[in-house]
Parts: structure tokens; sequence; C-alpha cells
């Protein structure tokens, strides 16, 4: 099943069983005596358990009384899972304890708060940031779990970075983008999207209380009107940006700094194109930014994965 992004910030619903009104029964005693003798000299035995069979159910451990295998959303929704299975809970048909799963989660969700704000348009610095969690979140799985643990966690973040571009395409499949024609810089941002009359009527508004403010006329937008989308939409350098940060050693700050160096000579003409450049270090303070701001993510996970919880006591 594939990571429901949209249902990450709800709490988890849980059955509630409704009370049980009281109602006053009048009962014709013989009559339910009668009944009840009939209905068992007639009726036979559906199955037939042997008592050895069930001392068996009763002491085997391979049969739990109650659980939740949960999805992989277990690890970014909201709030811990209710259900736990033997003292502790089962993602995926794998098995963690509370305090592993409390700490991988925590690792996890840090990694994918750093990756966007929100659903919506992913730039080529969200790429960059893909591959940062998911390389971040391999190597601390890979050291705290077991083989199979790291495996669903791996898969997990994968499956993350999977359901985000997902959103994007799903957003963008609504009919009013358009693919782009503004010269060089559509072949890094190839998607418009076409105004609704009520994002015209916003933009036209702006444009009357721009012009009482600076005295200037601005034109009149009409209907049609395509805006250009800041979505990354040259997967080549997607995939070459996203991987980069995946396979590099983040332990080793001089593979992690030529990282940061090649990513500012891959983005360069994307940010020139965009109609960005150095005459007052404009294009130069953006991809400090960029990198800064990975490194910001790279410590806030590492942090997160180094946190130990410490107990007070009053």
């Amino acid at each position: 099943m594939a990571i429901n992004l949209y249902m990450h910030n709800m709490s988890e619903a849980t059955l509630v069983r409704q009370p049980i009104s009281k109602q006053n029964v009048r009962l014709n005693l013989d009559k339910v005596k009668a009944n009840w003798e009939q209905l068992k000299s007639e009726s036979k035995p559906m199955v037939e358990i042997s008592p050895e069979a069930v001392a068996k159910l009763k002491t085997t451990g391979s049969v739990r009384q109650n659980g939740c295998n949960y999805s992989l959303d277990a690890f970014f929704q909201k709030n811990m899972p209710k259900i736990t299975t033997d003292g502790g809970y089962v993602v995926e048909g794998v098995s963690f304890t509370k305090e592993e799963l409390e700490k991988c989660r925590m690792v996890m969700k840090t990694a994918v708060e750093g990756i966007s704000s929100g659903i919506g348009n992913l730039d080529y610095e969200n790429y960059a940031r893909m591959g940062i969690a998911v390389n971040s979140v391999r190597s601390y799985a890979n050291v705290n779990f077991s083989d199979e643990q790291a495996e669903v966690i791996n898969r997990a973040m994968n499956e993350y970075n999977d359901a985000l571009i997902k959103a994007e395409q799903d957003i963008m499949s609504d009919g009013t983008y358009i693919d782009s024609d503004f010269g060089v810089v559509s072949d890094y941002y190839g998607k418009a999207h076409v105004l609704s009359e009520g994002e015209l009527k916003a933009l036209n508004d702006l444009k009357e209380e721009l012009a009482e403010i600076t005295g200037r006329t601005y034109k009149k937008s009409e209907s049609g009107l395509a805006v250009l989308v800041q979505s990354a939409t040259n997967t080549k350098l997607t995939t070459e940006i996203k991987d980069m940060f995946a396979g590099v050693d983040m332990s080793d700050k001089d593979a992690l700094n030529k990282a940061f160096a090649k990513y500012k000579e891959l983005m360069k003409p994307v940010y020139t194109a965009y109609g960005m450049n150095d005459n007052r270090g404009g294009l130069t303070k953006v991809l400090n930014q960029d990198v800064e701001s990975f490194s910001d993510q790279i410590s806030n996970i590492l942090a997160a994965a180094n946190y130990h919880a410490v107990d007070s006591m009053v």
C-alpha cells in the first residue's frame, strides 16, 4: 500500500463500543426453557475441537490475541500508533519495540520535514533534500536496527519521496496546467498554470492596489493568462541531484563539500535561466542559501538520531 500523505496529520481512528441501554423485558421462562431443550436435541456441533487442541492454542506463542499490522505510514503519522502487538508494534510484518519505533519516527519525521513545507510544487532543491533524507535515514537504520527492520525503514523513506512526486503530478493533472513556452527557462520549468477567473481577479485587484501606491499604470490581465510554475521538470537533472546526495558519504566532510559544489554547478544555469544574475551577488547568495539549508537538514536529522529522552523526577 502506498504512502498516504493526506492522512499523516490526522489522528488514528479506533472503534468504540457504544454503551448498552438498559431495557426491561418480560420473559416467558417456560417457553424459553422449552425452546432451549428443543434446540439442544436438534442441533449438531459445527466444529469439534479436541481438548489437546484447545490446550495448544492457549500455550502457543504464535497466536496473538490482538494486534495490528501497520502500513509504512506509521513512521510518519502525527501520533504514535495505538494498537500494540505483544507489547510492541508491527509495521509491514516487522516487529519494533515501543522505544525503537519512537526513536525511528523521530528521525524519519525530522527527515521528511526538511524536504518540503507541504504537498505541492517540487523545485530542484527539494530533490536534493530527498536524497539527503534517504541517505541519512539509511545510515541511521543500518546502524541501529536489524536487517529486516532497516529494509522496512529504508523502503518507507523512498516511498515517501515517491508519494511527494505523485502528489505533485496529481495536482498538475486537473487540466489547468499546460506545457510552458518561456524560452530557455522552460528547459527547467516546463509547466505553466492557466489562472482561473478567481485567481485572475485577485491578480488584477493587486495591480490596482500597486497602482495606487506607486502611481504607475499596470496592464490588466485577461482570461487565458498562463504563469510559469516553479516545478522542476527536467527529470535528468532532478535524478542526478537526488542520487548525488543519496550516495555521498555524509560522514566525509570533503566528500560532502564536493557534493555541495557540484550542486551549485548544476543549479547555476537553472537559476540564470530563471532570471537571476550576480550583478549584486544575488545568484551566489541563493546558491549559498540552498547549501546552508542542506547543512541544517543534515544537522537536524543527526540531532534527532542522537536524541535521548531524559526522565525527570520531581
